[in-house]
């Protein structure tokens, strides 16, 4: 049987058409589950996708569902940050949990105490990838003004020392000239330096959720622009939907005005047309340390580093504007809930990336949808009174969850979403975890 095409603009007026493959049924159900990677780890279901687009760059978000929790980040400006997020994480948690649980003695841990265990230990791992890159270059900017490209490139690049500096540098930078390029791209003493620097040059969020062996406390931690999201059935039947999660972007008021006040004299350039330093949209995050350092590291080390900065704006436009940094905080916020005071059986976690609320923000025939509140309003609706399209399996409510947003029964629709053959991503990556509680 031939395939059947449609053509559409996706909504830019004036351009495409692009075309996209018109499915349905079982064949549009098998397609999108595919693609979503949909499955079930220990009680979760999980959809883990790219964007849906014909050309993209990247690496999907890592899910890790361990007996402490879950945890959930994504990446952006390159993998190598994500990666490390994703095998230094949960074993620092755990080492913080065990401090603390020691410390603690016979007694049960605090709320306080566990809130802060969460903070410091995604505070840790950002703080680790700093450390690294400055203990590169002890002698701090100071030192860098003094050294030639050729230096710099030699401590970079090293990969012929296997890379190490430049990987520190890469895990800083995804969130002069020769000593230095010697120091970054050590690549003929084996890349030390450089596996360092690539850490700093790359970014992460985190979103974390931990539950009490009790079962009776729920503690989320956040950092960046994913969201969690809490259903709980009330005595009358009706559903609730509680944010659960802080919404770390430009376009938060509260976060707009904290980075003013921590950069004094600076109200117009710290923050600047919804982007810290006009360039990047997230406010908190793992890595990304060109806004994290002063500008003199960018400039001398990491622009120097090999593979470069994979960045969304022009480098030169905004790095003037670092002036007193840092402009990106590591420091996760931390929502507390009482499961004691709710039913088992009426309660869920949503645990999802920016791509999933997008899909309904942006979604011009969804115009009653426009904040994250009532974006989670919608998802638990969705969840608490299922009804499955032809042929989904309804027991993955992650995969249920994607094909409501991507547009539900309407076929036609879900098939243009899912196929539509763009040169770019015209959607984020979506990823979801849905957990009963």
């Amino acid at each position: 049987m031939s395939e059947e095409f449609g053509y559409t603009d996706m909504g830019y007026d004036g351009a495409g058409p692009w075309a996209y493959r018109k499915l349905a049924g079982s064949e549009l159900t098998k397609e999108l589950s595919q693609a979503a990677n949909a499955q079930s780890i220990l009680g979760a279901d999980i959809i883990c996708s790219w964007s849906f687009s014909g050309v993209f760059d990247g690496k999907p978000p890592f899910i890790e569902i361990v007996r402490l929790g879950n945890l959930y980040r994504t990446g952006h400006a390159g993998e190598e940050t994500v990666d490390y997020v994703h095998e230094k994480l949960p074993s620092i948690l755990h080492d913080f949990l065990a401090n603390a649980l020691k410390s603690a003695g016979e007694g049960i841990l605090s709320r306080d105490v566990v809130s802060k265990v969460l903070v410091d230990s995604i505070s840790e791992l950002d703080n680790a990838i700093t450390r690294d890159i400055l203990d590169i270059f002890p002698g701090g900017p100071e030192d860098l003004e003094k050294m030639s490209d050729e230096q710099i490139d030699t401590i970079v690049n090293d990969f012929g020392s296997g890379g190490v500096n430049n990987a520190k540098l890469l895990l800083g930078m995804r969130g002069s000239t020769v000593l230095i390029d010697t120091i970054v791209n050590d690549f003929g003493s084996g890349g030390v330096n450089n596996a360092k620097l690539l850490l700093g040059m790359r970014g992460s969020t985190v979103l974390v959720s931990l539950v009490d062996p009790s079962g009776s406390n729920l503690y989320v931690a956040s950092l960046g622009d994913c969201q969690a999201v809490l259903g709980t059935k009330s005595s009358s039947g009706g559903w609730k939907a509680e944010l659960l999660s802080h919404n770390h972007n430009g376009k938060e008021e509260s976060e707009v005005a904290r980075i003013r006040r921590e950069h004094p004299g600076e109200d117009d350039t710290c923050v600047l047309e919804d982007r810290v330093l006009g360039a990047i949209a997230v406010t908190r995050a793992i890595g990304d340390h060109e806004f994290r350092l002063p500008a003199i590291f960018t400039e001398r080390v990491l622009v120097k580093t090999h593979p470069g900065f994979k960045l969304s704006t022009v480098l030169t436009d905004w790095l003037p504007r670092n002036k007193t940094p840092p402009y990106l905080s590591n420091i996760a916020d931390v929502d507390h809930v009482d499961l004691a005071a709710t039913e088992k059986e009426g309660r869920f976690l949503i645990m999802c990336s920016d791509g999933l609320t997008d899909l309904y923000v942006h979604d011009d025939d969804r115009k009653d949808i426009n904040t994250l509140q009532e974006v989670a309003d919608k998802i638990v609706n969705v969840l608490s009174t299922r009804s499955a399209p032809p042929g989904l399996d309804s027991n993955n409510s992650a995969l249920h969850l994607l094909r409501e947003a991507m547009g539900g029964s309407d076929e036609d629709k879900v098939s243009r979403n899912l196929t539509v053959q763009m040169a770019f991503r015209w959607m984020d990556d979506v990823t979801i975890v849905v957990q009963s509680l």
